[in-house]
């Protein structure tokens, strides 16, 4: 359930009467709310990061979707969710424009406070279980940046895709050198055999599989290494440890 004392709303409506009645709804609703009376306004509120907007496509200073277009080409504001309102009878055609500039719902008027509640309730699950998707890269590259565990992707061709940061201390080579070359080259002649079979067995299999083997460090010699590998689909993902 989402806590609804936590969130706040930003209603856009230049009608006073609607935006009086819409803000009563909230407030009665528990929700924070915050109040703009025009586009201009509206687009300024916005980067106070509200948890979801709720915006009137007719305003005097410009269009609602004209201003979802904005919020939503914004990389500040992209994420908020956007409901439009509106209390003219409409055409499958504007719905259809509002949505694809951005929208998260379209809503028309009349309609009763608990489906309005309803309807942003909703949109805030959605949200709270929806990062944007340069939160995930970010945190995706700081991870692979900053653990000290041995991590490793491997593509189709069995060639290095990503590969966490420490592989520079245990192998000795810069992660440009590594990053697509293919893995065999770096595995002793007398493992290299055993190796293939182990991968083979996971791409036919999908499974998980424990195994040894020695890779060349950048001086010449050799490390130990035992990898927990397990694939899906095209991919092998592994685990490392550096034994020996």
């Amino acid at each position: 359930m989402v806590d609804q004392l936590k969130q706040r709303i930003l209603v856009v409506d230049d009608n006073p009467i609607g935006q009086y009645t819409t803000v009563r709804i909230l407030n009665y609703a528990g929700f924070e709310v915050m109040a703009a009376a025009s586009g201009k306004e509206a687009l300024e509120m916005a980067q106070q990061s509200p948890d979801l907007i709720l915006l009137d496509v007719n305003l005097s200073d410009m269009s609602g979707l004209e201003v979802c277009q904005h919020i939503k080409s914004d990389p500040e504001t992209s994420h908020i969710p956007v409901i439009h309102l509106t209390a003219e009878e409409i055409r499958s055609e504007a719905v259809v424009a509002g949505l694809e500039g951005g929208a998260d719902a379209y809503l028309v008027q009349p309609i009763s406070p608990r489906e309005l509640v309803a309807w942003i309730k909703t949109s805030l699950r959605i949200r709270k279980f929806k990062l944007p998707v340069k939160s995930i890269q970010e945190a995706s590259d700081e991870f692979y940046a900053y653990t000290k565990d041995l991590l490793c992707i491997l593509d189709e061709n069995d060639c290095f895709w990503r590969l966490s940061n420490s592989w520079e201390v245990t192998l000795g080579y810069p992660l440009e050198y590594l990053l697509g070359r293919p893995f065999l080259e770096l595995v002793h002649a007398d493992d290299s055999q055993e190796t293939q079979r182990v991968l083979a067995q996971l791409k036919n299999e999908n499974t998980r599989v424990d195994h040894v083997n020695r890779c060349r460090h950048q001086d010449g010699s050799y490390r130990s290494i035992l990898w927990h590998y397990y694939s899906a689909k095209l991919y092998i993902y592994a685990t490392a440890q550096h034994i020996g």
